[in-house]
């Protein structure tokens, strides 16, 4: 009986892990796409941050135009960091 419980137990482990793995799954593809969204940022010497829009309040100051990259993954490689107002 008590095998016979284990095994029952086990499997049951394994559905509910092999479900959470294709949920979480699911969500890194949504992030991923996300990632490849173009992205805005101040062409100024002292700017670090992107934005997700090109009329972001902390795009205001911007002395040294605005320029875009194709994703967020080049944007972040190039050394910029996401804006707190835009990216709440």
């Amino acid at each position: 009986m008590n095998k016979v419980f284990l095994v029952a137990l086990i499997s049951i482990f394994f559905v509910v892990t092999g479900f959470a793995y294709h949920q979480v799954s699911d969500s890194c593809l949504l992030t991923d796409s996300k990632q490849e969204s173009k992205v805005y940022v101040c062409g100024g010497k002292y700017s670090t941050k992107l934005h997700s829009h090109s009329n972001c309040r902390g795009l205001n100051n911007c002395k040294g135009g605005v320029f875009t990259y194709e994703s967020q993954s080049a944007a972040k490689r190039a050394g910029y960091k996401y804006c707190l107002i835009c990216w709440d």
